[in-house]
């Protein structure tokens, strides 16, 4: 066998061992993570009616811990790929809002913000799962988050530094001998 042929071949299984990896333990990791997420929040909404904040027997607390459960389950047919397709499929009916959200709703304005919060944690961890699962969305997505992060920050930097910097200058000219003269010269007149 020659080098080049079993460069090839080492590179091949290299190739299939991280084909395995990306779709099968990394997919059920990031799957374990998400489910993880939305266990821990359902069990913060079950003690928040614990502690009398929710009322167990409330219809917007069932539909709340039954939405919760079935995102756990849903959590493994949540891919990329299916998400677009269901964007595609439901394109004329975006704006429904879903049960979860009208539960949500129904909820008194101090436990609504509570609520939601924690929620959005849990659906937060499920779009961070979509998104890792997918190779093509990783390979793209990663420098594309670091980039808006790194522009991100340079805008905060630049935003800071103008502002420092027009104050040092409004500050100059306020002081400045012409500026003296300037509102002398006004207030003569």
């Amino acid at each position: 066998m020659t080098v080049v042929a079993a460069d090839a071949l080492v590179s091949l299984a290299v190739l299939i061992a991280l084909l395995f990896v990306v779709y099968g333990p990394w997919q059920w990791a990031c799957t374990d993570y998400a489910r993880q997420r939305l266990f821990e929040v359902r069990d913060e909404i079950f003690d928040m009616a614990a502690d009398g904040e929710l009322n167990f027997k409330s219809q917007a607390y069932r539909d709340i811990r039954r939405s919760l459960e079935m995102n756990i389950r849903f959590a493994h047919d949540l891919t990329l790929p299916n998400f677009l397709l269901l964007l595609i499929l439901r394109k004329d009916n975006l704006t429904e809002k879903s049960t979860l959200r009208r539960a949500i709703e129904d909820l008194p304005p101090e436990i609504r913000a509570k609520v939601a919060r924690k929620v959005f944690v849990a659906m937060k961890a499920l779009i961070v799962m979509m998104i890792v699962k997918s190779p093509v969305a990783m390979i793209v997505g990663l420098p594309v988050y670091a980039a808006t992060r790194l522009i991100n920050s340079c805008r905060v930097h630049v935003s800071k530094a103008a502002a420092f910097c027009a104050d040092l200058i409004q500050v100059e000219a306020e002081n400045a001998p012409s500026a003296i003269r300037f509102h002398s010269h006004q207030i003569v007149h």
